[in-house]
This record gives C-alpha cells, structure tokens and sequence, in this order.
C-alpha cells in the first residue's frame, strides 16, 4: 500500500532507549524541492527492547521529500538521525489517569503505539484503554 515498515540497524546490542512517544528526526540530505535537507520527525514503532535496529512506519507520499528520499535508498544505505528531548508531549506512566483514550489515524499510530506497549506490558498497570483509529482503507 502507502507506508513502509523500514528497519535501521544500530550497534550490536543497543537499543534507541527512548522514552514512550518519543520520535528521532530523519534527515534527508538535498530532499527538499529547493535542494536543501529535509528534516521531519518520526517515532519508533519499535520498542527499547529491540536490540541492533529499530523501526518505523513511513507513509509514501507523491512528491513528500523525506518518504520519497527512503523509498528510493537501496538497503545498507546510511541514514543520518537524531533524538530531541524536548519534542515529548506526555510521558508514560501519564500521571493521574485513571483511564486513558487514545485517537489517532492513519501512521500516527506510532506514539501511540509506544504508549500501548508500555501500558500492556507494564505490571500492575490496569487502567483501562480506548483506541479509537482511523484509516483511509482497510489495507
């Protein structure tokens, strides 16, 4: 369809060690129309569990610089990424919910992704959780 999982390698045995909902920004050399650096950001679907890569989920879009720039990489090609502290909304364990509801579409689906593997698999978290998700198919 129109997103990609891609899968980066990291150092042998690393993670990201990010936190939940935390992105990295991809830069794009010369992807921009005027030539200049595209730099957006994307959040991991994968979790700090994931040793030696990690993943994301990026959708395709006609004339997008930094979706058309990986779709056209060849595999084993450098990436260049970076981690902003700051650009973190709300951060697991989102204190003071009792109950927590989620909305989200299409590849924005990734924070929120991260915050459900840290709310599933966190023990003695059992509040409850409402995703409610939209996509523009059923691909």
């Amino acid at each position: 369809h129109d997103s990609t999982i891609y899968e980066f390698e990291l150092p042998r045995c690393t993670s990201l060690n990010l936190p939940a909902c935390g992105c990295i920004l991809l830069n794009a050399p010369g992807a921009e129309k005027d030539g200049t650096d595209a730099v957006r950001p994307y959040t991991p679907i994968s979790d700090n569990g994931m040793l030696g890569k990690f993943q994301l989920i990026i959708k395709r879009y006609d004339g997008g610089a930094v979706s058309q720039y990986l779709h056209k990489l060849k595999i084993g090609s450098n990436v260049q990424f970076k981690h902003i502290s700051f650009n973190i909304k709300r951060q697991y364990p989102f204190e003071g919910a009792k109950t927590i509801s989620l909305l989200c579409a299409g590849t924005g689906i990734a924070p929120i992704y991260q915050a459900l593997l840290r709310l599933m698999n966190t023990p003695g978290d059992d509040r409850k959780v409402t995703l409610v998700y939209g996509n523009k198919s059923v691909k």
